[in-house]
């Protein structure tokens, strides 16, 4: 009965996107929430839409309400042997970045809030990354230059 329990609490628990969209990168994150990107089949820089799910169905974040708006930042930088991507948005006055990073052979994935001066760093569970934020090279439109 308890591993019944355990496996259904497990399963909650994964990333999903809704239907008609697909995952492009999902995680559980250490404290347990599920972070999900999602986008439309039909995402292009133009058209298409993507959007942030942070949290368990029903207390999670849904950024953007509307996946057609156009609110993130991705960035990708690469030199041998490292690559690393990102996806950042702005909601409710803090900062989120999704990473998705690899450098000679060691990987970070998760997400990191800011806010103000305060820095929360959350890591994916290894086990549970599907995907990766590269499925969104060329999808988004370009950031504007620093």
């Amino acid at each position: 009965m308890l591993l019944l329990a355990m496996i259904a609490g497990a399963m909650a628990a994964e990333p999903t996107c809704p239907a008609g969209e697909a995952l492009v990168f999902g995680c559980v994150l250490e404290d347990g929430q599920p972070l999900a990107v999602c986008a439309t089949a039909d995402l292009s820089p133009t058209s298409g839409g993507a959007h942030v799910l942070l949290g368990k169905k029903g207390k999670a974040l849904t950024f953007p309400q509307a996946p057609t708006e156009r609110p993130f930042r991705y960035d990708r930088y690469t030199r041998p042997m490292t690559t690393y991507l990102s996806l950042d948005f702005e909601h409710e006055g803090a900062r989120y970045r999704i990473s998705d990073d690899e450098s000679e052979g060691q990987t970070w994935r998760g997400l990191v809030i800011t806010r103000g001066e305060k820095e929360e760093s959350l890591s994916c569970e290894a086990s549970s990354v599907t995907g990766s934020l590269m499925a969104l090279e060329g999808k988004l439109p370009e950031p504007p230059p620093n």
